[in-house]
């Protein structure tokens, strides 16, 4: 009698792949975003179909990752971030105070004192200094 596999011996890799893949309401990252998202909607005072409008945001992607029917990718949550105007990792944030979210800084973390996308970078900010490279140790070929 032969078993009921959802992914037989020639399914493709992808198929396998996302038979394997979690569903992404059990990850706890994506429920995260998903509240968040909702506090930074609820906060507006906006429907959601106008909080979206108002951001260039397609409706139902923004109702896909309330329901926690996506997983989305790292670009998708810069831009999501951006038009909620939090840096990408706010939205990651479990139960994210939208009033006041925390920032990080080269101090630590904060309150939002600075200016909306203070914590970003830009062109024009000096490089980041390293630490200097231990002696013994030759570089990398290229």
């Amino acid at each position: 009698m032969r078993e009921n596999n959802p992914t037989p011996k020639g399914a493709s890799t992808a198929r396998r792949a996302r038979a394997a893949a979690p569903s992404p309401s059990t990850v706890p990252a994506v429920r995260t975003v998903a509240d968040n998202l909702r506090r930074v909607i609820s906060a507006s005072g906006m429907s959601q179909e106008l909080w979206s409008a108002a951001r260039s945001l397609h409706p139902r992607q923004v109702t896909r990752i309330l329901q926690c029917e996506v997983s989305i990718s790292l670009t998708y949550l810069s831009e999501l971030a951006d038009r909620c105007g939090l840096e990408p990792y706010q939205l990651l944030v479990p139960k994210l105070n939208i009033t006041d979210p925390q920032t990080v800084s080269a101090g630590g973390v904060r309150g939002t004192d600075a200016p909306r996308g203070a914590g970003r970078h830009s062109e024009a900010d000096p490089p980041e200094q390293l630490p200097p490279k231990r002696a013994g140790r030759a570089p990398p070929p290229h």
